[in-house]
C-alpha cells in the first residue's frame, strides 16, 4: 500500500500545497483523489512515486520510504506516473521508442520488449502511430501514448493525472477497457474532477485547499453534496432561481416532471437572459472573413511518417461570429485552425482574406496582427519570470503603447488581479490559472479574431464556468471566435455555427445542431446531455423553450425565461 502520514509539502514561494494530509491507497482496489484546480492532487501524485520530497511527515510504498535514495530505484518501478500534459513525459523521436523507453531504463531484454510494445500498441489501437513523432500527434493521441509508455512497465500501482481530459469518448472507453483487462492489473490511483470517472472507482479521496475533506467510499461520495451529475446541476441552478424542483432528480423524467408541475410559477428575471441576445459586431474590424479553400495539410510531406492532418477543407470564418470546431481527436480539428489563423499555411488550396488569396510565402504579419491563438497546453510556451511580464512580452512584439497597462488590464479580465498574480512565477500557480494567464496573454493586444483550442480540458467546474462566461463576454464584444472542442455541449452552447471533422474531413458544416444521438454523432464519438434531453421533453409538453443548449447553467437560464 501507499501510506501517507501527516504530510506537508510547500513549493518554492512557500504556499502550502499540502498540510497534516493522511491517507492509505490500498493494493487491488481504484481510488479517486477529488478536488478542484490547486487543491494539491497532483502534488500527491509527485509525492508517492518519489518525484516530491514531503516538507513533513512520511510517505511510503509497501515500506520503502520515498525520502530514502537506495528506495527510489524499487519505488519508481512500483509506482507509475502518468502526468496530465502527456507532452512534459515525452523523451523519444517516435512513439515506439517512447513506449520502449522505461523497459530499456530496467533492462529488459531486446526481444522482450519489441513484444511487449507491440502488444500494448496493438491493445490501445495505435500500432499505426509507432513510426511518428509523439509531439506530432493530436492531444488525445499523446494521451494514450504517455498511458501506453508507463502501462507497459506493469507497475503494481498506476497513478493517472486527469486522464480523460482531452480524450473523446471512444478513446476513454479503449483506455479504461485495456487497463481493467491488464495481467498483472495494477492498482489505479486516479484523479480526477469528473463525477463519472468517480462512478469507476470504490473509494475517493478528496481534497481541498491542500487538506483532505473526504476519505471513504465512492457510492457514500457521489450521494452526498460533494459533487453534482448535469442534472442535479441543472436542479441547483433552477432552485437558486427560485424554481423549487426536486434537488437531487433520480432521472430524467424526474427533473421534467418536477419543471412541468411549476410551470406557472413566477420565475425570477437573471442578468444572464442577455446571454441569449446577440451583441452588434465591431463597426469597422480589419477582418471581414477568412476563407480556407480546398485547403490540405500534410504533415512530414516527403518523409518518413508522412500524415495528411487536414484535406479539401473548406471553411470560412465570418466577422463577429463564433464559429464551433468539433470532432474526435486525430481528426484535424487543431491543424485546420491553425491553417484559418495562417500559422499553418496550406500544403495546397488557397487562404483568402477579405476575398484576396494569401500568397504561398507571403507576409502573413497583419493577419497573425489580428489573431489571438490559445493553444491546448499553453503553459508549455511561458518562459518569463512572472505573469505580468509573459503577457507584456508579446505586446512588445507588436508595438503596443502602455505595455504594462494593458497587461494588468488583461490579468484582471480573466481573474488573475495583477496584486496578486502579477510578479508570481507562471510555473508556480495552478493548472487553471495557467490556462487563463494563456488567455490574458492572447487578448491583451485586442485581436479581431480569437481561437481556443479545447480551452477547458482539465479544469474543474469552477474553472469551466469561468471560461464559459468569459467566451461569452468575448463574443458579447462582436469579436470572432473559433472553439474548438471534442465535446459538443459547450460549442453548441455558443455556436453560430459548427463544422465538425473526421479523419482531416469535413463531414459537417452548418447550424449547431444536436449530433450526439445521431449516427454521425455516434461516429465522431461525441458525448451525450441529459440537460440537453431534459429540454427537449418540456418542448414536447408544451414549455416554449430553447433547446439547443448543453450547460446546467444556461439550461435553467433558458428554463427560467420559458416559465416567466
Amino acid at each position: 500500500m501507499i501510506e501517507f502520514s501527516n504530510v506537508s509539502h510547500s513549493y518554492r514561494e512557500g504556499r502550502p500545497s499540502l498540510a497534516g494530509f493522511d491517507a492509505v491507497f490500498r493494493e487491488g482496489i481504484m481510488t479517486a483523489i477529488f478536488g478542484d484546480n490547486g487543491a494539491g492532487k497532483s502534488t500527491v501524485a509527485m509525492l508517492a512515486n518519489g518525484l516530491l520530497k514531503p516538507d513533513a511527515g512520511v510517505v511510503s510504498v509497501d515500506g520503502l520510504d520515498t525520502v530514502d535514495a537506495e528506495s527510489l530505484w524499487e519505488i519508481r518501478k512500483k509506482v507509475g506516473l502518468v502526468f496530465q500534459n502527456p507532452d512534459s513525459q515525452f523523451v523519444a523521436t517516435t512513439v515506439e521508442r517512447e513506449v520502449a523507453f522505461g523497459l530499456e531504463n530496467i533492462g529488459v531484454e531486446s526481444p522482450e520488449i519489441r513484444g511487449r510494445v507491440d502488444e500494448v500498441l496493438r491493445l490501445l489501437d495505435i500500432s499505426e502511430l509507432k513510426d511518428r513523432s509523439p509531439r506530432d500527434l493530436s492531444q488525445g493521441e499523446k494521451g494514450i501514448v504517455s498511458v501506453a509508455s508507463i502501462l507497459v512497465l506493469c507497475p503494481e500501482y498506476l497513478i493517472l493525472d486527469e486522464p480523460t481530459s482531452h480524450l473523446d469518448r471512444h478513446e476513454v472507453e479503449r483506455l479504461w477497457s485495456l487497463i481493467q483487462t491488464s495481467e498483472p492489473k495494477p492498482s489505479i490511483i486516479l484523479i480526477t474532477q469528473e463525477r463519472e470517472e468517480i462512478e469507476r472507482c470504490d473509494h475517493v479521496v478528496a481534497l481541498e485547499c491542500g487538506r483532505k475533506t473526504y476519505d471513504g467510499p465512492a457510492a457514500e461520495f457521489l450521494n452526498a453534496s460533494y459533487i453534482r451529475s448535469g442534472l442535479t446541476e441543472l436542479a441547483h441552478e433552477l432552485v437558486t432561481l427560485g424554481i423549487e424542483v426536486i434537488p437531487r432528480p433520480a432521472g430524467i423524467d424526474e427533473l421534467v416532471d418536477s419543471v412541468w408541475k411549476r410551470r406557472r410559477c413566477t420565475a425570477k428575471k437573471r442578468d444572464e437572459e442577455i446571454l441569449f441576445a446577440k451583441s452588434p459586431a465591431n463597426e469597422k474590424p480589419w477582418i471581414d472573413t477568412v476563407h480556407l479553400v480546398d485547403g490540405e495539410y500534410v504533415y512530414k510531406k516527403g518523409l518518413p511518417g508522412e500524415k495528411i492532418g487536414v484535406e479539401h477543407a473548406n471553411v470560412d470564418l465570418r466577422r463577429g461570429e463564433f464559429l464551433g470546431i468539433v470532432g474526435p481527436n486525430g481528426s484535424g480539428k487543431t491543424t485546420l485552425s491553425l491553417m484559418l489563423a495562417g500559422l499553418f499555411r496550406p500544403t495546397s488550396g488557397s487562404l483568402l482574406v477579405n476575398g484576396f488569396e494569401v500568397p504561398r510565402g507571403g507576409d502573413v504579419r497583419k493577419l497573425r496582427r489580428e489573431i489571438g491563438f490559445v493553444f491546448q497546453n499553453p503553459e508549455g510556451a511561458f518562459f518569463t519570470d512572472s505573469c505580468l511580464n509573459e503577457v507584456i512580452f508579446g505586446l512588445k512584439n507588436f508595438d503596443i503603447e502602455k505595455p504594462e497597462e494593458k497587461a494588468a488590464s488583461a490579468l484582471g479580465f480573466v481573474g488573475l488581479p495583477y496584486e496578486d498574480f502579477g510578479k508570481r512565477s507562471p510555473f508556480e500557480i495552478s493548472y487553471g490559472e495557467q490556462r487563463r494567464l494563456a488567455m490574458a496573454c492572447a487578448l491583451a493586444y485586442e485581436p479581431q479574431i480569437l481561437f481556443f483550442d479545447e480551452p477547458t480540458a482539465g479544469l474543474d467546474q469552477k474553472g469551466r464556468d469561468f471560461v464559459y462566461d468569459l467566451l461569452f463576454r468575448i463574443k458579447a464584444s462582436g469579436r470572432t471566435v473559433v472553439l474548438i472542442s471534442h465535446d459538443l455541449g459547450p460549442v453548441l452552447d455558443l455556436s453560430d455555427r459548427l463544422v465538425a471533422l473526421e479523419k482531416g474531413r469535413n463531414v459537417y458544416t452548418g447550424p449547431p445542431v444536436y449530433l450526439g444521438k445521431t449516427s454521425l454523432g455516434e461516429q465522431l464519438g461525441l458525448r451525450e446531455s441529459d440537460v440537453h434531453e431534459v429540454l427537449i421533453q418540456l418542448k414536447s409538453k408544451g414549455l416554449d423553450v430553447l433547446t439547443e443548449i448543453f450547460s446546467p447553467r444556461l439550461a435553467a437560464v433558458a428554463i427560467n425565461q420559458a416559465l416567466a
